[in-house]
């Protein structure tokens, strides 16, 4: 929010802006996209530091009450009903952890940040989206690990090639068996079939199966691309919280 010519507060991060925004209608928005950037970028990593959406989240309610008693029983049914994602207390070492990578304009790890997507979709009961990140997010992550795995034994020029050959998750996941890795036994049902009805045939995804996909997809993420060692938290820092 811009309070005046003489200073921003930024809302969601809790801190100020003391500089002086521009004046000029396009500083302005040029200024207007760097902080909205540098938010987007944040939240990216809070949000895959921390493990899920760092905002409440759930389902679009498909009525709008005009009652605010009948409004806060809606909220507090889903939450006794589980269906209102809680996000985790951001700890002090993931909040300065992603401060530095966001001040490095360094972007997260694109498999976790689909992952972290197709969480929220779920949530919000928007199955269709959720499939489509969780698949996407496996497929990065797949690749990834693939090629990691080729180039032990094999050149660059090689390795490339190989994949090539093998574009897209479904053929991704047979070179994977093939090649003795480890992959999810039930990935073709859980991810690829579910994906493959969402986008071509557009086939309504139940909820389960996008929960399903989630989970399917969060296993392949943490053995073929999981959060680099430096993203971890180390102990002494795992209960304090910011």
């Amino acid at each position: 929010m811009i309070n005046s010519t003489r200073s921003v507060t930024i809302y969601a991060l809790g801190m100020e802006i003391v500089d002086s925004p521009p004046i000029s209608d396009d500083n302005l928005l040029k200024f207007d996209k760097a902080v909205s950037r540098w938010m987007v970028l944040f939240g990216d990593w809070l949000a895959v530091l921390s493990g899920g959406p760092t905002s409440f989240e759930t389902r679009e309610s498909s009525m709008k009450w005009v009652s605010e008693d009948l409004d806060h029983a809606l909220d507090y049914a889903c939450y006794y009903a589980g269906e209102i994602w809680e996000p985790k207390p951001i700890t002090m070492w993931q909040w300065n952890h992603a401060f530095q990578h966001t001040i490095n304009d360094n972007e997260p790890p694109i498999a976790l940040k689909l992952l972290q997507l197709a969480t929220r979709d779920a949530v919000r009961a928007d199955s269709r989206n959720a499939v489509i990140h969780a698949a996407t997010a496996a497929e990065c992550a797949l690749t990834k690990g693939l090629f990691c795995h080729l180039l032990q034994n094999h050149s660059s020029e090689e390795t490339n090639k190989l994949l090539n050959k093998n574009r897209m998750l479904g053929n991704r996941l047979q070179l994977a068996k093939k090649l003795g890795l480890q992959v999810p036994t039930d990935a073709k049902q859980s991810l690829l079939e579910p994906r493959n009805y969402a986008v071509h045939s557009g086939q309504l995804i139940s909820t389960d199966q996008a929960w399903k996909a989630v989970s399917t997809a969060t296993t392949i993420v943490d053995t073929f691309d999981p959060l680099p060692d430096h993203c971890q938290e180390p102990m002494p820092y795992a209960n304090e919280k910011f």
